[in-house]
């Protein structure tokens, strides 16, 4: 009986072709897989990270400004730049967080020393009397931390409720932990407003800021790490206690767009989509993640 065309093997361009689609499949499940892997780990990441205002990170760019132009054009230059800079991020910040909180008031206070060293410093044209405005503005803002404690509205807890939305849903500002930060606060701008006194005259104007920020950032992380500490055991007793409800935080941009990346390859290779728990695990029940 004579084979029918069924039965014929297939041809070499086929096999070729067949075996260019296993390829490409199996290339990408294994991209699939990798992408898949990379999301994990930046939501694990993104989930370590606390949510926050963004835009307070913007107002170390006017002393950086300072010193680019101090070393290219001298002084006044330098000193103007720096306050324009100042002004234009304090609009940015404003427009990025438009209530008029403790965070605004703060600003407020610091553009507002900021052009009295600068306005002093193009006067006089000296470095000193700008860079005055350092520990001017750290005894100024100790003063009104140290007030606000006695009022029982820490200022500084007060802002951290703002640029960090998680917190402002678990403490009220006077919350005994924040209370604790702002008058540790309190400490550590008195003691940096000393030591940055001493450095105008120990250390060149150009030096300075590097010299100051080298000096008080590692007091400062420290400090920060301390408060964000206390902060998180106390969010913890409170929510064991029922007194608040934790959410799931906004998803990132970045793990947004993986997913949906991961999603679209799944489609056309016709593979079945992540279930939703395994996608986002922030996504259960807060009442199932406090009993955890």
């Amino acid at each position: 009986m004579p084979p029918s065309d069924n039965d014929a093997p297939p041809d070499r361009a086929e096999l070729e072709r067949l075996r260019r689609e296993r390829e490409h499949t199996r290339k990408m499940q294994e991209r699939i897989e990798r992408m898949e892997r990379f999301n994990e780990r930046l939501e694990r990441w993104h989930s370590r990270i606390p949510e926050y205002d963004r835009s307070v990170g913007l107002s170390i760019v006017p002393i950086l400004v300072w010193v680019i132009v101090l070393e290219l054009a001298g002084t006044r230059p330098a000193i103007g730049a720096s306050w324009g800079t100042a002004i234009v991020i304090f609009f940015i910040q404003r427009r990025v967080s438009p209530d008029r909180g403790a965070v605004f008031w703060l600003t407020v206070l610091s553009l507002l020393i900021f052009t009295v060293g600068s306005i002093a410093g193009i006067l006089l044209d000296s470095n000193d009397a700008f860079l005055a405005s350092d520990p001017a503005s750290d005894f100024i803002v100790a003063a009104l931390f140290a007030i606000s404690l006695l009022f029982r509205k820490p200022l500084l807890g007060m802002a951290i409720r703002e640029v960090f939305p998680r917190v402002r849903r678990a403490l009220p500002a006077e919350n005994r932990a924040l209370m604790w930060v702002t008058a540790a606060f309190v400490v550590e701008n008195i003691v940096m407003g000393v030591i940055r006194v001493w450095l105008l005259d120990a250390v060149s104007d150009a030096a300075y800021p590097f010299v100051s920020r080298g000096v008080g950032t590692p007091i400062r992380i420290v400090l920060i790490w301390w408060a964000y500490r206390l902060i998180q055991d106390e969010m913890k007793r409170r929510l064991a206690a029922g007194l608040w409800v934790d959410e799931p935080r906004p998803e990132s941009a970045l793990l947004a767009a993986g997913r949906r990346e991961s999603q679209e390859l799944r489609e056309r290779l016709g593979m079945p989509s992540r279930p939703e728990s395994q996608e986002r695990p922030d996504r259960q029940e807060p009442q199932e993640r406090q009993a955890k």
